[in-house]
């Protein structure tokens, strides 16, 4: 679990602040992010296109969550845009952009070839050659 902005909260006004901190930081599918603020100020949006975030303008909202101790759990690779619209904090900073990558849990590699001992090989080349015929 990441908290937002990690003892500063979701309230610091300056956009650079969470963009280090979030450059600093591998986010991946699965992971949770947690928002602490002061929710009669404060908010927490996910919307889902950049002209969104950058204008901080809530026409493509995917979640909102206002109750000033928020979970958000990662549930999909690619780029999550969050952002504080309530009383127009996004202007002053409080926004910010994460990279969430796949997975790495439960994913099967396929087996690497295994190496035939000198025998192993002996008895396939044999029984390929020399199979008894029906």
């Amino acid at each position: 679990m990441y908290a937002g902005g990690d003892s500063s909260g979701w309230s610091v006004y300056n956009s650079y602040y969470y963009e280090k901190w979030s450059e600093d930081r591998q986010f991946c599918v699965g992971d949770t992010l947690f928002f602490e603020y002061n929710k009669h100020i404060n908010d927490v949006r996910e919307v889902s296109n950049e002209l969104d975030f950058e204008s901080c303008t809530p026409t493509s909202t995917v979640a909102l969550d206002n109750t000033g101790h928020d979970l958000v759990r990662l549930t999909r690779p690619g780029v999550h845009d969050f952002v504080n619209l309530k009383t127009g904090l996004s202007h002053a900073g409080i926004k910010l952009r994460i990279t969430v990558q796949p997975s790495t849990e439960n994913v099967t590699l396929p087996d690497a070839p295994k190496k035939l001992s000198p025998i192993d090989y002996l008895n396939r080349w044999w029984l390929r050659f020399f199979r008894p015929h029906h």
